[in-house]
């Protein structure tokens, strides 16, 4: 039951709560917690229903000073509110109180002095208990307008499945006429459907010879009664009056074929649920697949609506969504028809999958069924009713596909030149708090710290290199292939042991070598921890000759084939396989799945450099000579980070007179492979400067 308005929404709820916590509990200890209820027999229409062989009255039950059309039904058919005989009293004698309530479902906490007026057989009362969850419960007057229209598809549900039943058991009927029913017509048959499992006297109808009879004129209780068939007051009386023997005659019959209906376990359960898959991805053309999913049926005594919703990663929703069967080609529009079912969903290959999540999202009815009754009950006197409430609940329920990340990483370093080992390790680095940001998804690759700089070599030399592929990613995998590209003056030693272990095939130019030594060893995936890798060597010797420059030989490795650790094609997150562009290899690697080493061969070449400094001012004079001479630093220039060494010596200027005789020093150094000669030096003087010949 949804909140009410004023102050009404306030009782209501606080009396539904008790209800729900203490079910199979007398609460007559509460202050007026219970329900004054009468009976009367015009309802909101201006009609009453009696039954033609007895004429007995249906009445319509309501609480008073809140008639808002509750649906309430009694349990006996005679005696109630006071009076062994109802068609007896008169309207003020009818209004009793009612305190005492029980949960239906919970039948044996039932004190026996009330369960005297439910049916004792369990069958029976099953029966009875499944015309409560399928009756319809109109939306009470001032409901909002949601839950107007839930009470019209509620009724819609009923109709049409009373159609189908009638349908099903007489050749000359459709049920069509189950659609002219109004809303006390329904009303007053689920009232009789109540009284055939719990009366045995007159008011026991048989489903196919009862007959309604109405008030003649409208707003009068005293008018004669007409048959409603023939009732000369409604156009269509005679497709009402059948379609409430159809309704009455579905009710019945369908609730006695549930007499093992499991009453008890009907609660707000969702009624669907995802199941619980390994969704796997597959390409076909341009789009994607996914799936196996499923939708589990967890309940079949609700009607509930269902819709699905796809997310990427990105949170935004995937509009061109096709559903397909099991058979992953059979489309279908109603995602409600692959209930219980394998289903694939396809989506366009440009979706962005770091998790795809399948939302479905509904609601169903569920049913409150509420025993009352007075105090002291007695079957003579006092009448027991069932008040119903339906109440629509949300659902949802998620899958979500993540998208497990495919990521190898190369690097390459040098190891030994002439078999001996470098003298500073190049191996690289990984520091925990780089694999910490690899899994927490602060990065795509972890840094690898080692030296880069090129080391020196001569002709003739063999250098050994290692490349390491490393698994930096959450699916387990092969480097199917991994390829190294030599620069020229770099050759690829084909009688080396080395080369011969790790499979190393050379091709036709001797530029390019491939390898796949690694295909079958499978690089388990991240773990948070351990960064798994395999090592390859290669072994190349220096051809390269001496020139009048350095030589930088650039040594490129990448990985040109990978697969995921089902052997099949996978897409690397930050690489591509068989993509470097060597013409414009710079130094760094381009992506994380190539790298490179550089050696460099120096050049013999010649270079003078000249430095100039005072010596001395007034020749003869102790106290005017001075050492401003270069200190020189070769450091740089022997380890090829500079073409020329480092000098220090004093600039600062020195005060002069007029005819002072200034003595410089030039000096000439070679900073070269090659001897040679200076052959011509000239000095530039400014104008208040003299050259003394002398």
């Amino acid at each position: 039951m949804k909140s009410r308005k004023g102050i009404l929404v306030i009782a209501l709820l606080f009396f539904t709560t008790i209800i729900l916590s203490s079910f199979g509990t007398v609460q007559a200890t509460i202050a007026n917690p219970g329900k004054n209820l009468n009976i009367k027999f015009l309802r909101k229409s201006g009609y009453g229903y009696q039954l033609a062989d007895a004429r007995k009255n249906v009445w319509k039950i309501y609480e008073v000073n809140n008639d808002i059309g509750q649906t309430i039904y009694c349990l006996k058919g005679g005696p109630g509110f006071g009076a062994e005989d109802l068609f007896s009293v008169t309207e003020t004698q009818k209004a009793r109180d009612y305190t005492q309530y029980f949960d239906l479902r919970d039948r044996e906490n039932i004190t026996d002095a009330y369960k005297s007026a439910l049916p004792q057989a369990d069958g029976t009362y099953a029966s009875l208990m499944w015309l409560f969850d399928n009756f319809y419960v109109p939306a009470v007057d001032g409901a909002p307008q949601e839950e107007i229209d839930r009470a019209k598809a509620n009724k819609t549900i009923l109709l049409e499945a009373a159609k189908k039943y009638i349908s099903s058991i007489d050749d000359d009927r459709d049920g069509e006429e189950l659609l002219y029913l109004t809303d006390d017509d329904i009303d007053a048959v689920q009232q009789l459907a109540v009284w055939y499992f719990t009366n045995d006297d007159d008011y026991h109808v048989d489903d196919n010879t009862f007959e309604f009879y109405l008030n003649s004129a409208k707003d009068t209780e005293n008018s004669v009664m007409e048959p409603l068939s023939t009732h000369k007051s409604f156009e269509d009386s005679w497709e009402r009056a059948t379609g409430c023997k159809q309704l009455f005659k579905y009710l019945v019959k369908t609730a006695e074929a549930n007499s093992n209906y499991n009453y008890k376990e009907i609660s707000k359960t969702q009624p669907v649920e995802l199941a619980d898959t390994t969704i796997t991805k597959t390409k076909v053309g341009n789009r994607l697949i996914l799936g196996p999913y499923k939708i589990n049926q967890l309940r079949n005594d609700v009607e509930y609506t269902l819709t699905a919703t796809l997310t990427d990663a990105n949170g935004n929703t995937v509009s061109d969504v096709i559903y397909l069967k099991e058979d992953k080609t059979t489309s279908v529009e109603d995602i409600k028809n692959l209930v219980g079912q394998n289903f694939y969903i396809s989506i366009p290959e440009n979706t962005k999958i770091k998790e795809l999540k399948l939302k479905i999202s509904g609601s169903f009815l569920t049913t409150t069924t509420t025993y009352w009754s007075v105090e002291n009950q007695t079957a003579e006197k006092d009448q027991p009713v069932v008040i119903i409430e339906k109440e629509e609940v949300p659902f949802e329920d998620e899958a979500s596909y993540i998208e497990k990340i495919f990521d190898l990483a190369l690097r390459k370093f040098i190891i030994t030149i002439n078999g001996e080992e470098v003298t500073v390790s190049r191996e690289p680095q990984i520091s925990e708090e780089e694999k910490a940001k690899l899994q927490n998804g602060d990065t795509t690759t972890a840094r690898k710290v080692h030296p880069k700089n090129p080391l020196l070599v001569k002709t003739g030399d063999k250098v050994v290199y290692t490349i390491r592929i490393y698994n930096e990613g959450e699916v387990s995998g092969f480097a199917k292939e991994v390829t190294d590209y030599l620069p020229e003056g770099l050759k690829f030693v084909e009688n080396s042991t080395i080369n011969e272990q790790y499979g190393w095939e050379v091709s036709a130019d001797g530029r390019t070598v491939k390898t796949k030594y690694l295909e079958n060893k499978l690089l388990d995936a991240f773990d948070g921890q351990t960064l798994d890798y395999e090592d390859l060597l290669i072994e190349c010797e220096v051809i390269a000759t001496v020139g009048n420059q350095d030589k930088i030989l650039k040594n490129i490795a990448e990985i040109t084939e990978d697969a995921d650790e089902n052997g099949n094609p996978v897409d690397d997150r930050d690489s591509t396989p068989d993509n470097v562009d060597k013409p414009n290899y710079g130094d760094e690697s381009q992506e994380d799945d190539d790298d490179f080493e550089d050696l460099v061969l120096k050049g013999e070449y010649f270079d003078l450099s000249l430095r100039k400094f005072i010596t001395e001012i007034n020749t003869g004079t102790k106290e005017n000579k001075y050492d401003r001479s270069p200190k020189v630093n070769v450091e740089d220039l022997r380890g090829g980070k500079s073409t020329t060494a480092t000098y220090e010596h004093p600039k600062d200027p020195i005060s002069v007179s007029n005819g002072d005789i200034v003595t410089y020093t030039i000096r000439v150094y070679n900073e070269g492979q090659i001897d040679g000669y200076v052959t011509k030096i000239t000095d530039h003087l400014p104008e208040q400067l003299e050259f003394i010949v002398n």
